[in-house]
């Protein structure tokens, strides 16, 4: 591997370490808009946000916007119709319906891709669904079929702008249970994507009785599972690793790195060897019954099931696979967001085609860097950091060298690893920092 690609990886992993919640360089890519509403009643002073990583959090550089009077909001970025919209109903936002009482316990909307027009309780459904991983014709269906509406068109409409007082009762209704749930004490101690797993599971198991007598329908009195069955609920479910990001190995060539997609479908960028394969990658399908990831790739019709317990600092242990088995031992969960506490300067150990090295580098909050005197540039696109390095070819001519590094943390929380890669020089490796 070159010094200067070198560089650039090690530039990509102590960023990780140093952190930051966004980068530098730009983007030539044209942004839009879109416009909805936001309802329980019309919502005012609500969070809007793309959810581009699917964490149901906030993350520096995803579109945002506050809801205005009516509900009103507009987002604008790139993408807009590829990624989920979320909405972070806080204390303080104010409901319509309620105008001189603002909210006081918390909860989360959420809309399908491509849904923008109008969020409610009701599209919450249809999310929920699809992050179980049915197809949005299927999960739509589902909805549909549970609230007794004859068209899947009724789940987007403004049901106050309709006058459809009985949905709107529902409606309110599955909002008052979310935020029963998601504000216990015992739930709000899960992350914010497995508060919303549970909460939705909750109004699965009720929805029955909200549509059936909505008007005398009590959410405050739902039942919270013990923290142990709530844990238990979870396990390893599709909610919980669709869209993400896993590490395989330790050993640089032996690393897996594969991507969960949200409509099922499953996208490895490395081959059994550990060698970058990203052109010509395995693509395939994946479902998770019963605690039970399973894989199949496309290109040999080849399945690899994972069987796993849920660990700490974003790892899951595989305690039984197929007879592959470099999917055995502890497997890392790329991280969404870069830690707090950017900048200084950094040893790191270097692992790939070559040599293991040892190396300082220097990293900056403005989105440059150095290394061994070149100058470095990154830009953060979760869960991958992709470091550019300019230098001159051998007629002359400016050329731009990019390499992707996809981050995660160690057991002990005490340095980050990356997996690296870089597409024109199909090199790969990993790399360990620390201060």
């Amino acid at each position: 591997m070159k010094i200067r690609q070198f560089a650039a990886i090690l530039l990509a992993s102590s960023l990780a370490l140093g952190g930051c919640g966004g980068g530098g360089g730009s983007s030539s890519e044209t942004t839009s808009t879109v416009s909805g509403v936001v309802a329980d009643g019309y919502l005012v002073g609500a969070t809007v946000f793309l959810d581009k990583n699917g964490n149901m959090k906030l993350d520096e550089g995803e579109p945002t916007a506050k809801t205005l009077e009516g509900g009103k909001y507009t987002l604008e970025g790139t993408d807009l119709d590829k990624h989920p919209i979320i909405v972070l109903v806080t204390a303080g936002t104010i409901d319509e319906d309620s105008p001189t009482t603002p909210i006081e316990n918390p909860y989360v909307l959420a809309a399908p891709a491509g849904k923008p027009a109008f969020i409610s309780p009701v599209t919450t459904l249809v999310q929920s669904a699809i992050m179980k991983g049915q197809t949005l014709a299927n999960a739509e269906a589902s909805v549909q079929a549970a609230i007794g509406k004859d068209s899947a068109t009724a789940l987007y409409a403004d049901y106050i702008e309709g006058a459809d007082t009985v949905l709107h009762t529902v409606a309110q209704k599955i909002a008052e249970t979310f935020a029963m749930v998601q504000t216990d004490p015992t739930v709000a101690q899960f992350t914010e994507q497995e508060q919303f797993v549970y909460a939705t599971k909750i109004i699965s198991e009720n929805l029955t009785a909200i549509v059936a007598d909505p008007v005398n329908f009590d959410g405050t009195t739902v039942a919270i599972s013990p923290e142990t069955e709530i844990t238990a609920s979870l396990g390893f479910t599709t909610e919980n690793v669709i869209g993400k990001t896993f590490i395989a190995g330790q050993d640089p060539q032996d690393l897996v790195v594969f991507q969960l997609n949200a409509d099922g479908t499953l996208y490895e960028v490395t081959n059994d060897t550990g060698t970058v394969d990203y052109m010509g990658a395995f693509t395939g399908t994946w479902s998770v019954t019963g605690g039970t990831l399973s894989m199949k790739y496309d290109q040999d019709g080849s399945t690899v099931t994972l069987n796993v317990a849920t660990a700490s600092n974003g790892a899951i242990e595989v305690v039984g696979t197929d007879e592959g088995g470099a999917l055995a031992g502890t497997v890392y969960e790329a991280v969404t967001a870069l830690p707090a506490g950017f900048g200084g300067t950094y040893s790191a150990l270097i692992e790939g085609d070559s040599t293991p090295e040892t190396v300082e580098v220097v990293i900056n909050a403005d989105g440059s860097g150095t290394f061994g005197g070149g100058a470095i540039t990154w830009v953060w696109e979760a869960p991958a950091l992709k470091i550019m390095e300019e230098y001159l070819d051998l007629g002359g001519n400016p050329v731009i060298d990019e390499t992707t590094c996809i981050l995660y943390p160690s057991s002990t929380g005490d340095f980050v690893k990356a997996v690296f890669y870089n597409l024109d020089f199909n090199e790969m490796g990993m790399a360990t920092f620390s201060r």
